[in-house]
């Protein structure tokens, strides 16, 4: 019974070459992330304070609301919420864009 159990093998669905190629779109699609989360960091950062402050918004804020996102799987909703409503408003009163 021992020496049975012991020739039971792994039979997989998928082949190796499938299974490389799901991993190798994976791999793309977290670093196409990963760069997006960084690039709206670097989008966080580049305003001065004095136009985090005359539109009324939290610089701080947004950093922590960053990590928050990052390390809890909710970045790309933090991020698409800062791209959308509140950078247009930094932008603005920073003098290079438009507020909605």
């Amino acid at each position: 019974m021992l020496a049975q159990l012991a020739q039971v093998t792994y039979e997989s669905s998928i082949d190796g070459g499938a299974a490389v190629g799901i991993l190798i779109v994976y791999a793309v699609i977290s670093i196409a992330f990963l760069a997006f989360y960084i690039w709206t960091l670097l989008q966080i950062l580049k305003p001065s304070d004095a136009a985090w402050q005359a539109s009324g918004q939290n610089k701080g804020l947004w950093i922590g609301l960053w990590i928050f996102g990052l390390f809890c799987g909710f970045g790309l909703i933090i991020a698409l919420i800062y791209l959308f409503a509140i950078r247009p408003k930094v932008q603005a009163a920073e003098g290079g864009g438009y507020a909605a």
